[in-house]
């Protein structure tokens, strides 16, 4: 009886490991960055990228868009005590538009903080 119950925990735990290892939509946002180029008309990167997840007015004719990754590693997915194992890494993509074009792009990864 013992072990029955030790194997129905094990299938358990390892289901719902693996059922939290779920693909983001945005999983390749460093991928992403190679597609957008300067002098690309901003909705050419919104047909690509989808609306930004921030946006943010810089100047004269000058926009920020932001597109944001949070990053966990496998053990971050766990049910229960992921989010007490270290915090996610957010993946930025920021792209600035002069004129309505791209001016800039910048990816860069930062910590989540708790």
């Amino acid at each position: 009886m013992k072990h029955n119950i030790f194997y129905i925990f094990l299938i358990i735990f390892f289901t719902l490991i693996t059922t939290s290892c779920t693909i983001n939509q945005r999983e390749f946002l460093v991928l992403d960055t190679s597609l957008i180029h300067i002098g690309q008309p901003a909705n050419e990167v919104k047909s690509i990228l989808g609306p930004p997840d921030a946006r943010k007015k810089i100047g004269p004719e000058r926009e920020a868009w932001y597109y944001y990754h949070k990053r966990r590693r496998f053990y971050q997915r766990i049910p229960f005590i992921g989010n007490h194992l270290g915090h996610p890494e957010i993946e930025v993509l920021e792209v600035k538009f002069f004129s309505d074009r791209v001016e800039k792009t910048t990816f860069y990864v930062t910590h989540e903080e708790g």
